[in-house]
């Protein structure tokens, strides 16, 4: 099982900036990050949307990379993330994001080891056309049913259904699996609940602690 740094490591920086995600290297096997536009039309990497004060969708990425968010750093940009070459990504395409120019800088920047998920499912049926080669995912919460993922994912040719942790259960992963569907969850943070889930089959778990969940799973 695979295991994946939630939003980078934040021993090393504040969440989805370089110092974090790059330093994820060694503790985890990818690392997961959200994706926004600027006002300027590039894309940025922002769980909320506002940070530092600023609203990212109506400041320039030069605003926003002149922000400290902590240890000096602001808000990066995909492209100069992926610069530095990080670990395979998980790109996560906030739901609210549905201009077409920031799907094609996804495309145009992605490599071979990374993938795109969202819970916004047009937006990943959308990359689905663009980068038929790129494996997708369907992001959800409480409140849809697991099932309802697996069809939806079946239907439109995603290779991940990306689940709540309180969604997972074995059943639901035999029923995934199945249906030829790869599973990831969201967000695991103790080593015997990693240990439950690699032994369902789970392909993938995110974390905000990859080191020691990646040393119980891969031992």
């Amino acid at each position: 099982m695979r295991v994946g740094a939630h939003r980078g490591w934040t021993r090393h920086g504040p969440e989805n900036t370089v110092p974090a995600l790059l330093g994820a290297r060694g503790a985890a096997d990818f690392v997961e990050l959200d994706v926004r536009r600027s006002v300027d039309g590039l894309a940025v990497l922002s769980h909320d949307p506002a940070v530092g004060g600023l609203e990212v969708a109506k400041a320039t990425a030069a605003e926003l990379a002149a922000l400290d968010l902590g240890d000096g750093v602001g808000v990066p940009t995909l492209a100069g993330l992926l610069a530095q070459d990080p670990l395979p990504l998980d790109i996560e395409v906030k739901p609210e994001v549905v201009e077409p120019d920031i799907l094609d800088q996804v495309v145009a920047l992605l490599r071979p080891e990374d993938m795109v998920s969202s819970f916004n499912w047009s937006i990943a049926a959308r990359m689905r056309e663009l980068a038929p080669g790129t494996p997708t995912g369907l992001l959800f919460e409480t409140g849809i049913e697991f099932t309802e993922a697996i069809r939806a994912a079946v239907t439109g040719g995603h290779e991940w259904v990306l689940a709540e942790d309180v969604l997972v259960t074995g059943e639901s992963v035999r029923m995934a699996l199945g249906e030829g569907l790869a599973v990831g969850v969201w967000t695991v943070n103790t080593a015997k609940r990693a240990a439950e889930l690699a032994d369902y089959g789970v392909g993938a778990v995110i974390s905000d602690h990859p080191d020691r969940i990646r040393t119980e799973v891969q031992p």
